[in-house]
């Protein structure tokens, strides 16, 4: 798979490899657009005039990504939500997202939206904010999901490699909790190198005692997580038939026939089995044959004989 990617700036100059770069609003972003198979929006509500300026640019497009927030859910007392959920947001910044989510939806484009949670990564992440000492008391009391930039990153690969316009998705970790958690695990690993005061010591040492805000809400990220995705990002998943009579530990090899890496989660589906039953009872089983795979424990490779 081979792209010929070009991105806008908005403040600084900046320059990446093989990414040709040019400030939004410069006269060639009309030229790029026009010849975009694949355009993703990243600009916040603020700043998004892409549609009242593009929208004739666009039309081309195959595939239209938009990137929203779930903060456009609102305040659903702690309850889950998936992308089926009611939307009212109370925040500022959400009831901007969502009218621009609709604005996008209604364009006539093949529009994907992805409602992402906290984004860490490279530059943001907890550890880095511990050791600059940046990480504020009230932040820490804050209830969310989160998600790394490079899942995020291969969450959109996945919908440009299966388009679903007016889809929605949640970018969304499978562990929604306290930043105090997370700061405070944070801290076990750097132990005297962390930088904490001592507000944000007794918040992070007494989470489970220390009465928080209820949260909002916890997002659901099941619809992203399904075996069919991974498949669609060319995860293929090997295992002889299990033979009647046969006990142990199943081994799967899984095959990325892609030409980009993929992640797989632990204790996350990613194959389902069937089973079949017969009329009658089998007449030599796996047991009785000696298999040399009979009981197995842990992953077990091909034995030659």
């Amino acid at each position: 798979m081979q792209w010929k990617i070009s991105g806008t700036y908005h403040t600084t100059d900046r320059k990446e490899k093989l990414i040709s770069l040019f400030r939004y609003g410069d006269p060639e972003l009309e030229h790029a657009l026009r010849g975009a198979s694949h355009v993703l929006v990243s600009i916040p509500p603020s700043g998004d005039d892409v549609l009242s300026k593009h929208a004739m640019a666009l039309r081309s497009a195959k595939w239209v990504g938009y990137l929203s927030a779930t903060s456009v859910y609102g305040n659903h007392e702690g309850r889950l939500v998936s992308e089926t959920s009611s939307t009212h947001p109370t925040e500022h910044s959400g009831i901007a997202r969502l009218y621009h989510e609709n604005l996008w939806l209604r364009s006539g484009l093949p529009v994907h939206i992805f409602r992402l949670s906290a984004i860490y990564g490279p530059g943001r992440s907890v550890i880095e904010g511990l050791l600059q000492g940046t990480i504020s008391p009230s932040h820490a009391q804050r209830f969310s999901s989160r998600m790394h930039v490079e899942d995020i990153a291969c969450t959109i690969l996945a919908s440009m490699l299966n388009p679903k316009p007016a889809s929605i998705y949640n970018c969304a970790d499978d562990l929604p909790c306290r930043y105090a958690e997370v700061v405070a695990y944070g801290a076990s690993l750097l132990g005297p190198e962390a930088k904490m005061g001592p507000e944000l010591s007794s918040i992070c040492g007494n989470a489970a005692h220390v009465h928080f805000p209820a949260p909002e809400r916890r997002v659901s990220n099941d619809k992203i997580k399904c075996k069919s995705t991974y498949a669609r990002c060319g995860i293929v998943v090997s295992v002889t038939p299990l033979e009647p009579g046969w006990e142990g530990y199943v081994t799967l090899e899984f095959s990325n026939t892609a030409p980009l890496p993929v992640k797989v989660y632990a204790f996350e589906g990613a194959c389902q089995f069937i089973f079949l039953a017969g009329n009658e009872r089998c007449s030599v089983s796996y047991d009785q044959v000696n298999g040399k795979y009979m009981r197995q424990g842990g992953v077990t490779l091909p034995i030659v004989s």
